[in-house]
This record gives structure tokens, C-alpha cells and sequence, in this order.
């Protein structure tokens, strides 16, 4: 096997694993989403956004619950401008 193969084949591999679960803070979230955090507090007292309180003062979302909530959005957008 060649070194470019072994190389694609261990880069396969890595991409398979399942990456652990990332945590996106609110400043993050504000930046991410151009809200403020009375905003952010908003959409998860609706449930449009779930949160998680590690601690009684940090608050986190999980990033894949951030990602398809921007998809929900865009897709929300789209259907509207069609």
C-alpha cells in the first residue's frame, strides 16, 4: 500500500469517530447568532433553543442543537421568500 494510501485510509478512520459533544457559551452564542443574551433567554424559555446550566451562573448550548437551530432558520427564511 502507498504512503498517500495508508494517509487516506487513517484520515478515514479519524473521520468516522464520533466527536465528543461541544459546548457553545453565550457570548459565543450572541456572536454566533448577532443576538443579545435577553434574546439568547428568550428562544430557550420558548424551547426554540434548549440550554444546559452546568453551574447556577454558566449556561451552555450544545453545538449541534445551535447548528440545526440555524438550519430550522434559514430553512424558516427560504420557505418564506419562495
Amino acid at each position: 500500500m502507498s504512503r498517500l494510501a495508508q494517509c487516506q485510509e487513517i484520515a478515514m478512520l479519524i473521520d468516522n469517530e464520533p466527536k465528543p459533544p461541544r459546548f457553545v457559551d453565550l457570548p459565543e452564542l450572541s456572536r454566533r447568532l448577532c443576538l443579545q443574551k435577553s434574546a439568547i433567554y428568550e428562544l430557550f424559555a420558548s424551547g426554540e433553543l434548549q440550554r444546559i446550566k452546568l453551574t447556577p451562573k454558566k449556561t451552555v448550548v450544545l453545538e449541534a442543537d445551535l447548528n440545526r437551530f440555524i438550519q430550522r432558520k434559514v430553512a424558516q427564511a427560504s420557505q418564506v421568500t419562495a
